[in-house]
């Protein structure tokens, strides 16, 4: 006989999500990590169900035979994996992803048409910088003069203009200093 098992999820905010069981049940939150969210992430919580569930399995055949070896510990290793194409859901590389993060989380509510805006700038963005991320770029004061003005002349000329003057300095800035922390130049970068 079949058992039905329903489980409330309640959007707390951007990505974190409170999770409601049953009455009497404390509320536990999924989220994503860093830069996103805190976690744990839906991988992890799945990845925790299993262990769980297995444990339970283990310690339930074990005491039918009358042996009590607790406390039990598991240790549940799950591989995430991108799709055949090695693409996101959004279909952008892993670089363009992360600008493309960068720039909507948080962000503004935008439309379908407004995110392949957004889509296409942080590809423009990327593109742009490519040029200018010489070796040492970051020791030289005009070096970071120049990416900081690509970002801000990038984002200017191609965001939605959902974008008010206030997220578009919050974005300039974050965005400089994920090139600043990602970027050695000279083609050498986290994603190379």
């Amino acid at each position: 006989m079949a058992h039905v098992v329903t489980v409330n999820l309640k959007q707390d905010k951007d990505f974190r999500f409170a999770i409601h069981f049953a009455e009497g049940i404390p509320v536990l939150y999924g989220d994503e990590t860093p830069p996103l969210g805190n976690g744990p992430t839906p991988a992890q919580l799945l990845a925790a169900a299993v262990g769980n569930c297995m444990s339970d399995s283990l310690l339930f055949a074990i005491r039918k035979f009358k042996q009590h070896p607790e406390p039990i510990q598991t240790t549940v290793a799950a591989s995430v994996d991108r799709n055949a194409e090695n693409r996101l859901r959004e279909q952008l590389s892993e670089e363009e992803l992360t600008v493309f993060d960068i720039l909507t989380r948080p962000g503004p509510e935008l439309s379908t048409e407004e995110r392949d805006e957004v889509k296409k700038v942080a590809r423009q963005l990327l593109d742009r910088l490519n040029a200018l991320l010489v070796l040492d770029w970051r020791k030289r004061l005009s070096a970071r003069a120049q990416i900081r003005l690509a970002i801000e002349d990038t984002l200017d000329e191609g965001l939605p203009r959902r974008y008010t003057k206030e997220i578009y300095d919050t974005k300039c800035e974050a965005l400089f200093e994920h090139v600043y922390e990602s970027y050695q130049g000279d083609g050498r970068s986290v994603y190379a």
